[in-house]
Formats: C-alpha cells, sequence, structure tokens
C-alpha cells in the first residue's frame, strides 16, 4: 500500500541536494510534516504558499511544498516547484493551483498527483511518476497524461487552453462525458460553458517567460565554483501575465 507522501533514501537521490536540505531543515513556515516537493526557481519571487492549518508564507528557493498547498503569484511574480518523483510545475505571474493530492512510491514508480489549477499560465512537465497516477484539473476540464510536456492556461472565467508540447493528454469537457485528445502540436480549448471544445495544431502562445523557459531540474543544476549565474528564464524575470489569463 503506498504511503501518502513517501521519502525515502532512493528518492532523496532523484531530486536531488537542494531537495535534501530543505526536507531535513526546519521550516518556518510551521506547515505539515512530509514535504513533496520544492521550490527550485532561484528567482522566485511574489510568490506565497498555505500549507493545510498554516498561515500563508512567501515561498523562497528551496522551500518545501506540501499536501493540499494553495500557491499562488502576483502580478510580476513566478516559481517552479520540483517534486519527489522530478515532476516540475513553473507557475507565471497571476497565477493560482492547489496541490491536491501527492502519493509517491520511488520503487516502483507508482503514485498519484492531483493538481487543480485555479487561473494564470503554467508549465508542467512529467517525471518519474507512472501517468496513468497523474491527473491536471482546471474548471472546464479534467486531463490525464501520457509523457507530457504542457503549457496550460486558465482564463478567469475558467475557460481553457492546453497546448501539448510533448506527448498527448485527455482531456475531459466539464462534466459532460466528452473526451479530447490532444497530441504534440496540438492544442486543446475548452470555452467557460463548455460548449465548443476543440482540438487544433498548433502553438499556445503565451508570453510570460518563466512559462516558455525550459529550466533545469535540480539534479540538473550544476553551476561552476564562483558562478554567479541563476537558473533563471533567457528572457527576464516574470511578467504581468493578466492579459494571458484574461478570458478568450
Amino acid at each position: 500500500m503506498l504511503k501518502q507522501q513517501m521519502v525515502s533514501g532512493r528518492s532523496w537521490a532523484i531530486v536531488g541536494i537542494g531537495l535534501y536540505a530543505a526536507f531535513f531543515a526546519a521550516d518556518a513556515r510551521g506547515a505539515v510534516v512530509d514535504p513533496i516537493g520544492s521550490v527550485f526557481y532561484e528567482q522566485t519571487r511574489e510568490a506565497w504558499g498555505k500549507a493545510p492549518e498554516a498561515d500563508e508564507q512567501e515561498l523562497r528557493y528551496t522551500d518545501p511544498v506540501y499536501h493540499e498547498e494553495l500557491v499562488r503569484t502576483g502580478p510580476s511574480g513566478g516559481t517552479a516547484l520540483q517534486f519527489l518523483d522530478t515532476t516540475r510545475l513553473q507557475v507565471g505571474a497571476n497565477s493560482s493551483l492547489v496541490l491536491d493530492r501527492y502519493v509517491f512510491d520511488p520503487d516502483n514508480a507508482k503514485g498519484e498527483a492531483i493538481m487543480g489549477f485555479g487561473t494564470g499560465v503554467f508549465r508542467f512537465i512529467t517525471g518519474q511518476m507512472s501517468k496513468d497516477g497523474i491527473q491536471l484539473r482546471t474548471p472546464t476540464t479534467v486531463m490525464s497524461v501520457r509523457g507530457t510536456k504542457l503549457i496550460i492556461l486558465v482564463g478567469l472565467d475558467g475557460s481553457s487552453k492546453v497546448g501539448v508540447v510533448e506527448g498527448e493528454i485527455d482531456g475531459q469537457v466539464c462534466d459532460t462525458g466528452v473526451h479530447l485528445t490532444a497530441k504534440a502540436g496540438q492544442v486543446l480549448t475548452v470555452p467557460a460553458d463548455c460548449r465548443g471544445a476543440t482540438v487544433v495544431w498548433g502553438t499556445l502562445v503565451v508570453t510570460d517567460p518563466l512559462v516558455l523557459a525550459d529550466l533545469p531540474g535540480l539534479n540538473d543544476i550544476a553551476p561552476a565554483s564562483g558562478d554567479d549565474e541563476t537558473n533563471g528564464p533567457p528572457n527576464g524575470a516574470p511578467t504581468d501575465n493578466s492579459r494571458d489569463a484574461s478570458a478568450f
């Protein structure tokens, strides 16, 4: 039986020294034990997390994140999270999501990850967890994934656009029972009223440089001695995504 937020010696090897230090350090936010991941973006700013039964606190580089935590960013904010199985989530400006559930067994790569995207723009990259355990939710679609790299845009009205960069998704349209499949190079669009959902060839255009960047994971970051550069996006700091997150 899987243990919720399982942590083992192998998982530390997977996620790297940054997570190791974060997990064994005392958590100044006073949140529940057993983190499920960590902030891996050094230039994180205007980002906050609210773990269950804890006050909302500013998120900083290497801070742990927890099961059922609410994460949000400000107009010029952005952060990026890496989970125990190396799944990565980059969160653009003016965005919010809830880490609803996370279970991972590193011995067989089985687990369950459920994330609820409230509004804003995100980049999601799957890790070692078996893909049949991953579920991504917006107000208008529930997605299952297959070896996936996605850009997710959720409007203020709940409308959703999902650009598939790699892999494939199956998206259920609201609670209609209608399912649409989008492959690499396609965009799934679900309007706020759930009518006329489409899958078309093309690229989902967003402007947030943090979401556009393919950031290295913690285990891929190896700066040279004395190197002051950070693992920021190539096109500058996060910018206001209010236009991206508006109604389609």
